[in-house]
């Protein structure tokens, strides 16, 4: 399927009034047609794609709101299926958007051998201490992930090397 024909398809066939309550409220249908044209006419392999798998991949980013041209979501080709994948950037935006309490930033980071890095609660309240050895090239010791509230309060994940290898093994991209 060309971008002209997936054009005719959205255009034509993809009925936005039926769906319409299911969209963000800030859903761009022209903005939506020309994303999924830029991503067929980028990406050779879903061009291949047949419409019945092509259509729900790019409708599960639309009613998520996420954009495949800016990265924030990819459609994937694995054998015979396509899947729908949220980036690490699609992520971050779907949390901040629906998070209960209003997030200031979330942001990971990996942690190598000869940084410090400290992480507990003082005062009842979680903290991470980290800096990196400037240019460090060391071997990967560990990964954190901090959402950083509105109000100044954080919530955090630490993985150590073993389970950032577990979480490697189980992915499907490997």
């Amino acid at each position: 399927m060309t971008g002209s024909e997936l054009s005719i398809v959205l255009n034509n066939q993809f009925e936005i009034p039926s769906i319409a309550d299911a969209l963000p409220m800030e859903f761009n249908k022209a903005r939506f047609v020309q994303n999924a044209i830029a991503l067929v006419n980028d990406k050779p392999e879903l061009a291949k794609q047949p419409q019945e798998k092509l259509l729900p991949g790019l409708l599960k980013g639309a009613y998520l709101g996420l954009d495949f041209f800016a990265n924030e979501a990819y459609l994937i080709p694995y054998g015979s299926d396509l899947q729908f994948s949220i980036s690490y950037k699609g992520m971050v935006k779907l949390c901040q958007r629906f998070s209960v309490r209003p997030i200031n930033q979330i942001y990971a980071r990996i942690v190598r051998d000869g940084d410090e890095f400290t992480d507990g609660i003082k005062d009842n309240k979680a903290f991470i201490n980290f800096t990196p050895k400037p240019l460090n090239d060391g071997e990967i010791v560990g990964a954190f992930a901090v959402a950083e509230y509105e109000d100044g309060d954080i919530q955090y994940e630490v993985m150590n090397k073993a389970q950032l290898n577990t979480v490697k093994v189980l992915s499907k991209s490997q």
